[in-house]
């Protein structure tokens, strides 16, 4: 069986993750992020990071998560808001993609996720308060 492409979305997430300012900016009007969002966010964001380090999660890695979320998605511009969207509306189908998969798969997948995020901080730098995953 060939394993689904699940890189994009979760990729583009971790990144975003880490690319939020360490400081929030100012909240822009109508800061309050539509229903599930932070929840879906934080909980495909800690699955990543998991993967990737191939440790067990930590047992408030969502808690964390959603309420780092919370608290810097009033400043985030359209572009990072949509994204978070993004992954809001693909995170149960990229989660039941996960599941149907063998081990075999799963760790070329884990290696590539770990390859990308490890290229996208070499070029961007790792900005932002988010956990860094260890590859």
């Amino acid at each position: 069986m060939r394993a689904p492409r699940l890189i994009p979305p979760l990729c583009c997430a971790l990144w975003l993750f880490q690319a939020l300012p360490a400081s929030a900016a100012p909240p822009t009007p109508g800061g309050e992020p539509p229903a599930g969002l932070i929840q879906a966010n934080a909980e495909a964001l800690c699955f990543f990071m998991e993967e990737i380090a191939a440790q067990p999660k930590q047992p408030d890695c969502e808690e964390k998560t959603a309420q780092e979320l919370s608290a810097l998605y009033p400043s985030l511009p359209p572009a990072q808001r949509a994204q978070l969207q993004q992954l809001q509306a693909e995170w149960p189908t990229l989660r039941q993609q996960w599941l149907a998969l063998d081990e075999t798969q799963k760790e070329t997948i884990r290696s590539q996720w770990a390859a990308m995020a490890q290229e996208q901080q070499s070029q961007q730098g790792v900005g932002g308060s988010g956990p860094s995953p260890t590859p």
